[in-house]
């Protein structure tokens, strides 16, 4: 009888396929087990693999290293937890395949912590969503952290972090072919993508990027906004609203793709773009919005930089500033600009109702004609005398200030 020994090299080969055997396991297609169902992504039995020929079958295991993850048919999934140990390669909140059931949406709350190679916000004609919400997302693969794919996704950010840990010259926010439909609203927390070195380009392609508050951390290279010229893409366009937001780069560069900057003014001010180096504003598209504005006169950046080489092509547009005067003034140090200012000056016009000025609360004097009414429930005001609701526009009322009302 013959005793087979075992070489060295009969060990290695044996070591080998057990190895390669355990990784190709391990790499895989990952779903969620529920359509539609509602998940604790670090539970193990609410995730499946998924081949063509099989279908599902229970995974007993999270997403991890090699893995594509997928979050579809209108999933919800929710992380709560640190699972940073396990870093799958992509996660998808798209459909699977075309003519699927919505995208997913993945949810990260006070104490998750999720690590992943790149994330992917829409596709297969489906629009994701991630929301931030107090938790902790990063991504340390390689160009681009966030694609939006050809499709409408949404990141939205209240709490907590978003942090790009690439490095090099990148493409942050991206979707397909240079064409991004994605939307980015930051109203809290912090979404963070930084360069090590001056001509380090960050580029930010997305079609609407909402900030409201939070900070806006792109500093360390040089942020160059826009999707690509080419017709029928979208342009870029950031919307601040109010003054509760922080927003840092150390170079602002717009003079590639058309790029357009938003500014709505709340009650008392506005958060200015900061640069600590240059900025170039040579394609940018600028609108200032009054529309909310209550203060008094005053002078309110809206960029600064300690030189900014090139102002936009156009016209600042000043819009829904009644009773203000507002004109747009550089300031400048040496030969540089290092800010540009919204000067408003005088105490706005008080709001009326249809020529009737609205006192506290909403209520009005219409004098002889209804008394004292009440305008803060829209179309249906409160006429006091008669003790009951109206349904009375405001574009009802004629220029004489008579109008037709129904009550019973």
């Amino acid at each position: 009888m013959k005793r087979y020994i075992p070489t060295l090299k009969n060990y290695s080969l044996l070591l080998f396929g057990l190895t390669f055997s355990a990784v190709m396991a391990q790499a895989a297609t990952m779903v969620i087990s529920e359509d539609g169902g509602t998940i604790d992504y670090a539970d193990t039995n609410a995730w499946s693999t998924f081949t063509p020929g099989d279908g599902k079958l229970p995974a007993g295991r999270i997403p991890t290293a090699g893995d594509i993850t997928t979050i579809n048919a209108n999933g919800t999934v929710n992380l709560a937890s640190d699972v940073s140990s396990d870093v799958p390669d992509l996660i998808n909140l798209a459909n699977q395949f075309p003519g699927e059931a919505t995208a997913g949406t993945l949810n990260i709350n006070s104490g998750g912590n999720l690590v992943l190679g790149r994330l992917t916000i829409s596709g297969n004609g489906s629009a994701g969503v991630l929301n931030i919400q107090g938790g902790s997302v990063s991504a340390n693969g390689t160009n681009a952290p966030i694609t939006f794919g050809s499709d409408a996704g949404i990141l939205n950010i209240t709490s907590g972090s978003f942090n790009d840990l690439f490095t090099g010259s990148r493409t942050v926010f991206t979707g397909t072919g240079g064409n991004c439909l994605g939307v980015i609203n930051l109203s809290g927390g912090s979404l963070n993508s930084t360069g090590s070195v001056d001509n380090e380009i960050l580029r930010l392609r997305a079609a609407q990027i909402n900030i409201s508050g939070g900070t806006l951390n792109m500093t360390g290279g040089q942020v160059v906004p826009g999707n690509s010229g080419a017709p029928g893409n979208p342009v870029t366009t950031f919307t601040v609203t109010g003054n509760d937001a922080t927003i840092l780069t150390d170079r602002l560069n717009v003079s590639v793709s058309p790029t357009t900057f938003v500014f709505n003014f709340d009650a008392d001010g506005i958060s200015p773009f900061v640069s600590s180096a240059f900025m170039n504003l040579g394609t940018a598209t600028v609108v200032v919005d009054g529309t909310n504005y209550t203060g008094g006169s005053g002078s309110f950046p809206i960029f600064t930089a300690t030189n900014i080489a090139t102002l936009p092509a156009g016209d600042i547009s000043l819009v829904g500033w009644d009773g203000y005067d507002v004109s747009i003034e550089s300031e400048i140090v040496g030969e540089a600009t290092v800010s540009i200012n919204v000067v408003v000056v005088g105490e706005g016009q008080d709001p009326t109702w249809a020529g009737f000025l609205i006192g506290t609360d909403g209520w009005v004097d219409t004098g002889s004609l209804l008394g004292w009414i009440n305008v803060s429930t829209d179309d249906f005001v409160y006429a006091n005398s008669l003790g009951k609701y109206l349904y009375l526009p405001e574009s009802q009322v004629g220029d004489s200030g008579a109008w037709t009302y129904v009550y019973d």
